[in-house]
């Protein structure tokens, strides 16, 4: 990407002349901020690793037998019944995120489909039992955590619960629906099933004291809303956590102002946003640029504040909205900081609206009934335990600080992209099939197989319907035919192997070039594959901070007492 360094001789308010709502009083506090940009302090990732030491524990702390007495997920139960041979118990927890991978009878292989630093314990409850029958705090760890990161971008996996159950791909039978769900789970979704945020929460204890806990969010009729992802009910699910990270020359206190104003946008769009009545990947992406990312966030402020046409514009089909995208919309939202100039700048200078939700939100922190709480969908923020942080009015937009230090950003982009269909396939393939562990022949005999076993699975993902898009699904099947013809030639460089797969992929792209929301997807695990940041070198990468996985987070009861923090 072409880029426009901004040099300290350059004030930053002369690019501020792309955001005309901004009055007078946020251009002079702009000048103030950056009149002196030595003396910001720099914000280093390293400054994490003395508190993940102290809350993440290694594979060997967690006690297998309480881990697999756990219950499973009914939502689980009930979608991948048919399909599961037997409920095999967590024997090693270092491969829970392994797959073996039957390639024929004499090839099987053990993948490592993500990685995690540790694990880190959490539950429901202020205290619960250890293996030893000692109390420990349920939350403690994940408080800590929060307090410092300020959310955490989580996705539910199936790990434990597919655990020691291989993807065979010794057939290719494109109807077998079994082998469908096998390989839509392992190589489309990479096990990961939902996605949610951990925000803080508050309640208070026995002697009226406040006690910094946590809460889960995602979109309504979403799995959080019994009371949290990890309730006593559900203590069995194993969920892969993301924290993110922004570059050195954005503070801390900055940082914090960004995760605040994703908290505060998840808050506001629970109350607002609908959910698909069916969540099986073929609800369209609607948010697809900054256009449409200041579209919805319109609305969902209008709606708040009772406008009738903003009300029935989430009603619509095409503006329903499923748990990933919920959560990747508001990753986006520091475009937009939920401050009065932020908001001002959302709203087309409308500093009246603008206001009248800092008034709301600050109603609802000192615990006064409004339309946020009367309208969200969630216990926790209806009953107060959930508050709206508080973002200082000198938090710019997270493009302009980007610009000010780096470059000047596309001005229809976003910072947190969606994926195209290119980039699924480009990481499962290369997760999966992992080159150095495959030899060439044996490498192109499955990629054929998988070509013909995916066609179906392709045609759900990309939306397509029989009788409506004929011709892509001939297109489809024309590509698959052809990738197929190219692959029967004899290789001798794996790179000649890429060449096929990416052509193939790289035509799928264009059959929804400029088809709008039909070109991107969303799925839960685009957060974990992010945030293996030095592990996938295929995904498009956004601007102004990075997902980072921190660990996989487990029910506290299950980590032992004498156990030691992991030093990472």
């Amino acid at each position: 990407m072409a880029s426009t360094v901004l040099l300290p001789s350059q004030p930053l308010f002369l690019h501020l002349k792309k955001f005309p709502a901004i009055d007078n009083k946020f251009t002079r506090i702009f000048m103030e901020m950056y009149s002196n940009t030595d003396s910001l302090s720099r914000y280093s990732k390293k400054r994490f690793d003395p508190l993940l030491n102290q809350v993440l524990y290694s594979p060997d702390d967690v006690d297998l037998e309480i881990i697999n007495s756990l219950g499973r997920d009914p939502y689980f139960t009930h979608k991948a019944t048919f399909s599961i041979p037997e409920n095999k118990p967590v024997r090693d927890l270092k491969a829970l995120f392994n797959k073996q991978i039957i390639l024929d009878d004499e090839t099987t292989l053990e993948i490592e489909t993500l990685k995690v630093p540790g694990f880190i314990g959490i539950a429901d409850e202020r205290q619960v039992k250890n293996s030893e029958n000692n109390w420990v705090s349920g939350f403690e760890d994940i408080a800590r955590i929060l307090e410092r990161d300020g959310i955490l971008i989580c996705v539910y996996q199936w790990n434990r619960d597919l655990y020691g159950i291989p993807l065979d791909l010794r057939s290719s039978c494109p109807t077998d629906e079994v082998k469908k769900f096998w390989v839509e789970q392992t190589l489309i979704k990479n096990d990961g099933n939902h996605s949610f945020a951990i925000v803080p929460a508050q309640q208070l204890g026995n002697r009226h004291e406040v006690i910094k806990t946590f809460a889960t969010l995602d979109q309504p009729g979403g799995t959080c809303y019994r009371n949290t992802f990890f309730d006593e009910e559900n203590n069995g699910r194993i969920a892969v956590a993301q924290h993110l990270v922004f570059p050195d020359y954005i503070t801390q206190e900055q940082a914090l102002g960004y995760t605040n104003t994703i908290v505060s946008w998840m808050e506001l769009l629970n109350c607002c946003v609908e959910s698909p009545p069916v969540f099986d990947g073929s609800d369209p992406t609607r948010v697809i640029d900054r256009k449409t990312l200041k579209e919805f966030l319109k609305n969902a402020v209008l709606a708040i504040l009772g406008e009738s046409d903003a009300m029935a514009f989430f009603k619509q089909p095409e503006n329903l909205t499923y748990c990933s995208e919920y959560t990747y919309i508001c990753l986006n939202t520091p475009i937009y900081p939920f401050n009065q100039p932020g908001l001002t700048l959302l709203l087309d200078g409308d500093v009246v609206k603008a206001n009248q939700l800092l008034e709301l939100r600050d109603k609802h922190n000192n615990k006064q009934t409004t339309r946020l709480s009367i309208l969200s969908r969630s216990p926790k923020f209806q009953s107060f335990n959930i508050l709206m942080p508080v973002v200082s009015d000198d938090l710019p937009p997270l493009d302009t600080l980007v610009a000010h230090y780096e470059y000047l950003v596309n001005s229809n982009s976003l910072p947190f992209p969606p994926f195209r269909i290119s980039h699924i396939l480009n990481n499962a393939f290369h997760t999966v099939l992992p080159k150095h562990k495959i030899e060439i022949k044996k490498l192109v005999t499955t990629l054929a197989k998988l070509l013909t076993i995916i066609e179906p699975i392709l045609i759900k993902q990309l939306q397509l319907n029989d009788s409506l898009d004929h011709s892509r699904i001939a297109s489809l099947r024309e590509y698959i035919a052809l990738a197929h013809q190219q692959l029967e030639q004899k290789f001798d460089r794996y790179e000649e192997v890429d060449q096929v797969i990416d052509s193939f992929i790289q035509k799928i792209d264009l059959l929804f070039q400029g088809q709008g929301n039909h070109q991107y997807l969303v799925p839960p695990r685009i957060f974990v594959d992010i945030g293996q940041r030095d592990r996938n070198n295929h995904i498009s990468q956004g601007w102004g901070f990075q997902l980072e996985t921190i660990g996989a987070l487990v029910y506290q009861g299950a980590i032992k007492n004498n156990s030691s923090k992991l030093v990472i």
